[in-house]
């Protein structure tokens, strides 16, 4: 869907027209203010103007710009609330000698 403007023969300035006023109505209750609609081919299915102009909205709607974003609470990751513990050299280093083994532990 475009939204496009015309400019009018006998006054200088720019006007907005719309063809059709069942989509020009949705797109204001959308809070779109200025339309311009066109439709090509049978214009007796009105029911499916509307409904693309529906799920246009739908799709521009779909992006999530920053004034939808939620605030977000930042948490210590484990590694920072445990990294006195971490920290702290260990004198017992535990080694698997293989795969199967794996249940056995060698201190060294």
């Amino acid at each position: 869907m475009w939204v496009s403007y015309c400019e009018d023969g006998a006054s200088p300035s720019w006007c907005w027209y719309c063809c059709c006023s069942c989509p020009k109505k949705v797109l204001q209750f959308a809070g779109i203010e200025d339309v311009f609609t066109s439709s090509r081919g049978s214009t007796k299915t009105l029911g499916n103007f509307v409904k693309e102009t529906f799920d246009c909205l739908m799709k521009t709607y779909g992006f999530l710009t920053p004034n939808f974003w939620k605030e977000a609470r930042f948490t210590k990751s484990p590694f920072q609330d445990y990294f006195d513990i971490l920290a702290k050299p260990s004198n017992k280093v535990i080694v698997y000698a293989s795969k199967e083994a794996a249940p056995e532990r060698f201190e060294a």
